[in-house]
């Protein structure tokens, strides 16, 4: 079986959401405790683009750019993007202020 990024992502957010356990992800798709650890490190840098074979050259940094997007209860949609070394952090943060003032949160990598 190979695996894509879309299904190395759905291991890790199904851990994530707690659907699986870590040990059950581990025995049930035999995995390695490394493999796993560095799935859910790489898809928390960088979403699932994070999660693909092919790497980056060593010293050309990713430009961090995360899109917070929210439903209002009217419907209306909102949204906010973040830039720069710390912009997962910041939007995050954002993200948590907005927390419970709007039916649905999304917090991902913006690609243009």
């Amino acid at each position: 079986m190979r695996w894509t990024p879309k299904r190395k992502a759905a291991v890790v957010v199904a851990i994530e959401a707690g659907i699986i356990s870590t040990a059950e992800a581990l025995q049930r798709h035999e995995l390695s405790e490394e493999e796993l650890v560095t799935w859910m490190r790489d898809y928390a840098a960088y979403g699932r683009a994070g999660l693909r074979v092919t790497r980056r050259p060593p010293g050309r940094k990713r430009r961090s750019v995360w899109r917070v997007e929210w439903l209002d209860d009217n419907g209306g949609c909102e949204v906010e993007i973040f830039t720069g070394p710390n912009a997962r952090a910041r939007a995050r943060q954002y993200a948590g202020q907005r927390d419970g003032k709007f039916e649905e949160i999304r917090l991902e990598p913006y690609r243009r």
